[in-house]
């Protein structure tokens, strides 16, 4: 769809976002004309709204809430507090939605917003991106959690945003392959980013007319929470999909929101996609993986140039990756486990150690004969020693061999695991934390990182070099 594709429109969207929120603020009696409202003037606004009481749901499953329960709320200032609700909560509504791809990086001027309503003229809410087909006919549109395709349709050539960041010109009527879930829903509108929060311009009359309440509205008071300490700048701004999620589910309001079990969705995977997808872990997994090293002073901080990667193979053939970190003893160079601090083995240097800018490989160690090696060293063999970006890219160094090896062609890893850890000028120059280090190593797939445990270091006998 060319409204995403063309740069055009990212200083198109940048002149619109100060119309949407100088019109909005118009809309709720402020009289400041200036294109920017300054942020005394806005948090004046914010002031002004009538705060009432969060809607409690605490030990109710959230799918069992219904708007009914507002009752004792006055009803006409709902659409003033919907969105103060506390943290848990906001995890609590995280649940409800797969997300595929919790760290994948957007532009906020790719992420979409649908409007549907289904025959007892209920709203629903859902957060989309859109792609153009293959065939260059049709415009795709995707849920963003689950990324699982929602419909097909066209548009016109002349598409554009109106003021409160609908899209005109999307023929929505004429979507074809819609999932079941939309099968008996009316697609009513669709819109940018903002239009997760400037959709309820559009539908407040109807929700009035419709409930018998004659609703109070600020949406320039929510656009200025989410949005207003970085003023218009947002559009050029990365987003990931947890966090435009994350305001998905705090800033519309519960009763429009649409879990993934709702719409009858899953989170697929292809099996070509192993390697673009393995670095994605929830925080749990995450979490998990990196206490298994085992880490002591994980606040430390070194430099890119003094962590390496230890490449190894077993005899199966299978990878491992080392985290590992070296000093020089006249000829030997003393290895050992970066995340624990404890001793690995030593290795005869021959001539001068040099590193290859081409590869990121050290080379002029002879792995050929360890001295002095632990036990986990009996049965595998050192392939290489690379720079830490290694631990990165092994997956980039390995995949064409992957892909042979299992006669299947992989998927090149998505761009963000590039983001995890690079390097900020030099090597050198790079500093990270041990723990920072660690979030990248255990993303390795296949089990290709190496725990603290399987090198035979338990956590109470972990102890410090220092």
């Amino acid at each position: 769809m060319k409204l995403q594709r063309n740069n055009k429109y990212s200083q198109y969207l940048t002149k619109r976002i100060s119309s949407v929120l100088l019109s909005t603020f118009l809309l709720c009696g402020c009289s400041n004309s200036k294109e920017i409202v300054d942020n005394q003037t806005l948090e004046s606004i914010t002031s002004q709204s009538e705060i009432v009481e969060t809607i409690e749901t605490e030990g109710k499953d959230i799918t069992e809430i219904s708007f009914d329960e507002t009752e004792s709320l006055d009803k006409k200032d709902y659409y003033l507090s919907f969105y103060k609700i506390d943290d848990d909560e906001i995890k609590k509504r995280l649940g409800g939605l797969s997300i595929k791809n919790p760290d994948a990086v957007w532009s906020n001027n790719y992420i979409k917003t649908l409007v549907i309503k289904d025959n007892k003229n209920q709203f629903k809410v859902l957060q989309v991106y859109d792609l153009m087909s293959s065939d260059f006919k049709y415009i795709e549109v995707y849920d963003l959690a689950t990324e699982e395709l929602l419909f097909k349709t066209t548009h016109s050539s002349n598409d554009h945003y109106n003021s409160n960041e609908r899209i005109i010109g999307i023929y929505l009527d004429k979507a074809v392959d819609k999932i079941p879930y939309l099968q008996d829903k009316e697609l009513v509108a669709y819109g940018s980013i903002l239009y997760q929060q400037t959709y309820l311009n559009d539908f407040i009359g109807e929700f009035s007319k419709r409930d018998g309440v004659d609703y109070k509205l600020d949406v320039g008071s929510i656009l200025y929470e989410i949005y207003g300490k970085r003023r218009i700048e947002f559009v050029e701004e990365n987003v990931t999909t947890k966090e435009v999620l994350s305001n998905y589910v705090k800033y519309v309001p519960f009763e429009n929101q649409v879990t993934t079990k709702e719409m009858g969705l899953t989170i697929n995977y292809r099996p070509e996609d192993k390697y673009a997808d393995c670095w994605k872990l929830d925080e749990e997994e995450l979490s998990s993986r990196i206490e298994s090293l085992n880490i002591v002073n994980e606040n430390d901080k070194f430099p890119m140039s003094q962590v390496e990667s230890l490449v190894l193979k077993d005899r199966e053939g299978n990878y491992k990756v080392l985290c590992v970190i070296e000093f020089s003893d006249g000829d030997q160079e003393i290895f050992y486990d970066f995340f624990t601090e404890q001793y690995l083995f030593s290795a005869k240097l021959n001539g001068v150690r040099t590193y290859n800018n081409d590869t990121g490989r050290i080379e002029n160690i002879d792995f050929s004969n360890l001295v002095d090696s632990i036990e986990y060293f009996n049965d595998k063999e050192i392939c290489y020693l690379a720079d830490a970006i290694e631990m990165r890219d092994f997956v980039l160094t390995h995949l064409q061999e992957f892909s042979l090896r299992d006669g299947i062609n992989y998927s090149t890893p998505n761009e963000s695991l590039l983001k995890i850890l690079e390097a900020n000028g030099t090597l050198e120059e790079s500093f990270y934390t041990k723990h920072e280090y660690a979030n990248s190593y255990v993303r390795l797939p296949d089990n290709i990182f190496v725990t603290a445990k399987e090198l035979g270091f338990d956590k109470d006998k972990v102890k410090s070099l220092n």
